[in-house]
């Protein structure tokens, strides 16, 4: 064992005012990886005080690693079924951050043994405000991006916690301005997410007819729009068809 300053782990108690358990318990293992303990369990009961200590003395001699979490999570951890109302009822506080949010939902999933990626994501996504929750929503697949795309989008839309930045708000006041469905026309979710029903379809005659949904002229799709400074004018070489 390298010598270290074991006041690097702060002392544990487990009294209600201190810090959780769990939080105690992660620290003082990144203490002892940092500092290469080979064996936390030898180190980790000198920083237990009071009933931590008393706990860990009904173990006998030479508890493993394994044994000490789990007697410390069920003297001072919450119960799992309180735990789980907890992570469930959290929402995002004012002026928090979408970072310290998921990372306490995270936190909270650990006494009922934790919760899957998309798990974390519905919680997420249920705790924010409901503007950007259902901008979030339609803007994305929960199984098709991780929970980092989904903090990078959720921290591109709020600011100071709850507040929606001006671009997100002309989103939501302006169908127009944002997301729309290539396959019903409305606003706000792609086509692959389109559960209307409603297809909108061309005018079949001699060939079919394409349009771009940039400049809504037919002829070219969007990324060959003129308007993009790409492609040729189609539009000039297409028939002019009643769209439906």
């Amino acid at each position: 064992m390298e010598k270290f300053d074991i006041r690097l782990i702060p002392e544990f108690d487990g009294s209600p005012t201190g810090p959780s358990v769990v939080e105690w318990l992660e620290k003082a293992e990144r203490v002892c990886r940092l500092c290469k303990i080979k064996d936390p369990a030898m180190v980790i009961p000198l920083r237990l005080t009071k009933g931590a200590y008393a706990v860990y003395q009904q173990l006998g001699e030479d508890p493993t690693m394994e044994q000490i979490t789990q007697a410390l999570y069920g003297a001072f951890g919450t119960d799992p079924f309180v735990a789980w109302r907890q992570f469930s009822e959290r929402r995002l506080g004012p002026g928090e951050t979408v970072d310290v949010y998921m990372a306490d939902l995270k936190k909270l999933a650990t006494p009922f043994g934790g919760a899957s990626d998309r798990i974390l994501a519905c919680a997420f996504l249920s705790g924010l405000p409901d503007e950007a929750s259902r901008l979030l929503r339609a803007s994305s697949r929960l199984t098709e991006i991780g929970l980092e795309e989904l903090l990078a989008r959720a921290r591109n839309i709020l600011k100071d916690g709850r507040e929606l930045v001006s671009a997100a708000v002309d989103i939501l006041n302006s169908p127009t301005k944002g997301l729309r469905c290539y396959t019903c026309g409305g606003p706000n979710h792609f086509s692959r997410d389109c559960k209307s029903g409603t297809r909108r379809t061309p005018n079949y005659g001699a060939r079919q007819v394409i349009w771009c949904h940039q400049c809504n002229k037919p002829g070219h799709i969007t990324r060959n729009c003129p308007g993009n400074g790409q492609g040729e004018d189609a539009a000039a070489l297409a028939p002019s068809p009643t769209r439906h």
